[in-house]
């Protein structure tokens, strides 16, 4: 479930849901790291996942993650949030 998600990303960053839903901030990584984890957990297109994060394309969803993706790959600080985020999702 997304906003479940949103939640739990919010929590563990210490910042509300709604700044995380909040469009035209540049390097919101709380962000980032809700629309993949929402892409990679909920199931939902990224036309769906969009609508929910105020209204962007599917296609900025998928540029979102897949620039999560490779920043998996370089920033551990990162990779530690997103396991971190993933365990507590997935155990709710």
């Amino acid at each position: 479930d997304v906003e479940m998600i949103v939640e739990e990303v919010a929590e563990h960053f210490k910042v509300t849901a709604g700044s995380i839903l909040a469009r035209g901030r540049k390097r919101n990584t709380e962000r980032d790291a809700a629309i993949y984890l929402s892409r990679e957990l909920s199931g939902l297109s990224g036309q769906a996942l969009g609508r929910h994060f105020g209204g962007i394309s599917g296609a900025n969803i998928t540029m979102r993650f897949n620039k999560v993706s490779r920043s998996l790959k370089k920033d551990r600080k990162l990779a530690k949030h997103i396991k971190s985020l993933r365990r507590r999702i997935k155990n709710n």
